[in-house]
């Protein structure tokens, strides 16, 4: 599995998933040591970073010893969003996608069935982040079991091989402060875990979910004279910006939505300023 913006994401309760396609980058493969018990050892690969790159700069943290043109008006609106469904499916089976931007942390589903999974971390904000993983109630120091991998810089994706026994484990970025201003969340792995249904689309004309740190569709075609409308379904701010400046919406907050009328043909590319990595075009006919 690879990180894709087109892919629609979870909804809260993980019970909704995203189709997917490829994203580029050369893997470099690397080891990621396990602690004793629980949490099988992992590996971890990611995209190299473009050549001379320099990461953002952050406040350092010590990692703990790592297992491994038209005008158009803008008003509120709130959008009612109604997926199409597919077959119920595993979702590890081909990676279980974990959104890391400032300042949350989303997974593409919040229950899973024990065993072998990959993980797909992918990091949509503009700091450097740094993905840790830990069972509850699992002792400290040495004998806690973890999994915790390099930082990782925006736009990177870290793929985590691991094997997981039934438990709750914390999902959070152990950079600076980065927990507590929000980058934390719970996955739980349990035996009767339910399956999850592929959002193939929404089922209204002219609507953008913002999920999982995507706009979901990343392309959307409408007649001229439709209002689009984008609603932030995420537990993190987004804005939905136009790159040349013909709107903007501003800090959405989670559960906020932003509409405009889009009056004459052309292509609109936008993006969220919160999330550099988060684009998207519409294209009015």
């Amino acid at each position: 599995m690879r990180f894709n913006p087109n892919r629609g994401a979870s909804d809260r309760t993980g019970l909704t998933r995203r189709p997917r396609s490829a994203m580029g980058g050369v893997l470099v493969a690397f080891l990621v040591a396990a602690c004793q018990g629980g949490i099988d050892p992992v590996a971890v690969t990611s995209p190299s970073p473009n050549a001379g790159g320099a990461a953002p700069s952050v406040p350092s943290a010590p990692a703990s010893e790592p297992m491994p043109a038209t005008s158009p008006t803008a008003t509120p609106t709130v959008a009612s969003v109604a997926p199409s469904h597919a077959t119920a499916i595993d979702p590890r089976a081909d990676g279980l996608d974990v959104g890391f931007g400032e300042f949350a942390i989303t997974l593409e589903a919040a229950v899973i069935r024990p065993g072998p999974v990959t993980l797909v971390v992918h990091n949509a904000g503009q700091l450097t982040h740094g993905f840790e993983m830990k069972l509850h109630g699992s002792g400290s120091g040495r004998d806690r079991k973890k999994i915790e991998t390099r930082m990782f810089r925006s736009g990177e994706t870290l793929r985590v091989e691991a094997n997981l026994p039934p438990g709750i484990y914390e999902v959070e970025c152990y950079i600076a402060d980065h927990d507590s201003r929000g980058m934390r969340t719970n996955l739980e792995v349990r035996d009767d875990a339910p399956l999850v249904t592929p959002v193939l689309g929404t089922a209204v004309p002219g609507t953008v979910r913002i999920v999982q740190f995507a706009f979901v569709p990343v392309s959307l075609d409408v007649p001229a004279r439709t209002r689009v409308s984008w609603l932030n379904d995420d537990p993190a701010p987004h804005t939905v910006t136009a790159d040349g400046g013909a709107f903007d919406s501003r800090q959405l907050d989670p559960g906020a939505s932003f509409s405009i009328a889009l009056d004459r043909p052309g292509t609109f590319e936008f993006h969220c300023e919160i999330h550099p990595t988060m684009v998207g075009t519409v294209v009015v006919h």
